[in-house]
């Protein structure tokens, strides 16, 4: 660590998108540690490889996470367990990138996303950072290189400081000022053995640009079989389809969108078999007849573990208190494992516009040991569907309505 903390500040043109002091002042100065480090530089064949990754990771996290009215940030778990994945080997490394991809592609990818993000938010906010908390008496056992790769790929902001309520209160406010303020409570206590927090978070916040002038009643049909009633908004769109699905898209300034996906069939047996294929085509595939749509207002708020969704997709040692390898990340005598991995996220949508934003959290701790022309279709999202809050062809949330 000392060799780190004597790093020399410089700046590229990416700095603009994570830029520290590198000298120690008031509040996060005091604990802020190797201030900034160059971002790697990454080739189109690992970006496009972490991208086909990317999209079968957001496609089984949805399907994962599916359980009524869902909110994923596919982006920000992408994110912190790639940031972990730099620390691990051996086996748990194979699991880990069995569930993400492998890493040389996830972490190029996280940039290129984090990186074209970032520089296009200016009137509809946006934002996707990251920082890494070490337990102070934890510092001397994180090593150098570790450090050196996260922060060349992910520009984590980097603090070793005392976990006690005081850094409860710098974390939580952390996470407050970078979710333009949807996000306050990522952490609410440490165990007894932690000893790092790997920390995501992601948002996006704007109008659309061409505003509902009023809202109507209708009824929402659930996928309990209840009936609801709901505030809905109109639009037209450009109507994009594969065999399974037709979408629409609702713009907000700087290509930020939401897109709203209509299943053919029952929203269950959708989700089930979301691919990475299906969304490409989604993305890709557009019908030239265009469409006019209804869609409802809608809020959707989680705290949830997505461990048992992440051991479902395969990566179940890095859980594991006694098998766990991240013998690249720190020479802590007993080892690290992840005791959890948190995410934090809500999902606005009215007829004025979209706030979303999310923070992924990941514990380690020490072990105790296209269809014909013809007339534009008109698509009613009256019933269970799938959303996604994109730029470009990066999906950075996504879920389902089951019910308003």
């Amino acid at each position: 660590m000392k060799g780190l903390k004597g790093v020399l500040c410089f700046a590229l043109v990416a700095a603009t998108l994570f830029t520290a002091s590198c000298t120690k002042s008031k509040g996060y100065e005091r604990a802020r540690i190797a201030p900034v480090v160059a971002y790697a530089e990454t080739s189109v064949t690992a970006v496009e490889m972490g991208e086909e990754s990317y999209f079968a990771f957001t496609g089984e996290l949805i399907k994962q996470a599916y359980n009524g009215n869902t909110i994923v940030a596919p982006l920000s778990t992408f994110s912190a367990i790639g940031m972990a994945a730099n620390g691990a080997a051996g086996q748990t490394l194979e699991e880990i990138e069995h569930a993400v991809g492998e890493i040389e592609g996830v972490n190029a990818y996280c940039l290129s996303a984090r990186e074209r993000i970032n520089k296009a938010s200016d009137e509809a906010k946006a934002s996707v950072v990251s920082s890494v908390w070490i337990r102070d008496e934890f510092e001397q056992y994180v090593k150098d290189d570790y450090l050196h790769s996260v922060s060349s790929y992910y520009g984590p902001e980097i603090f070793s400081l005392p976990f006690n309520k005081s850094a409860l209160k710098r974390i939580n406010n952390w996470a407050f000022n970078n979710t333009y303020g949807m996000i306050d409570n990522v952490v609410e206590g440490f165990k007894q053995n932690a000893a790092m927090e790997i920390i995501s978070a992601s948002a996006v916040k704007g109008k659309w640009l061409d505003q509902a002038k009023k809202t109507r009643s209708g009824e929402f049909f659930a996928a309990d079989g209840r009936t609801t009633t709901a505030e809905y908004f109109s639009g037209k769109s450009s109507l994009f389809a594969s065999e399974s699905a037709y979408a629409v898209r609702r713009y907000m300034k700087n290509g930020f969108y939401l897109m709203a996906v209509m299943p053919n069939g029952e929203i269950g047996d959708y989700v089930s078999s979301l691919t990475a294929e299906e969304l490409y085509m989604l993305f890709g595939n557009e019908d030239p007849r265009g469409a006019s749509y209804i869609m409802p207002e809608f809020e959707i708020e989680q705290n949830t573990s997505l461990v048992p969704a992440l051991k479902d997709m395969g990566m179940s040692l890095a859980f594991d208190e006694y098998y766990a390898d991240f013998t690249k990340m720190s020479s802590y005598p007993y080892g690290l494992y992840i005791t959890d991995v948190n995410q934090n996220a809500k999902i606005e949508v009215t007829k004025n516009g979209l706030e979303a934003a999310a923070t992924i959290k990941v514990s380690l701790g020490g072990k105790a040991t296209a269809a014909p022309d013809g007339e534009p279709l008109h698509i009613e999202f009256n019933k269970p569907f799938v959303y996604l809050v994109c730029y470009e062809k990066i999906p950075i949330f996504a879920g389902v309505v089951n019910n308003v």
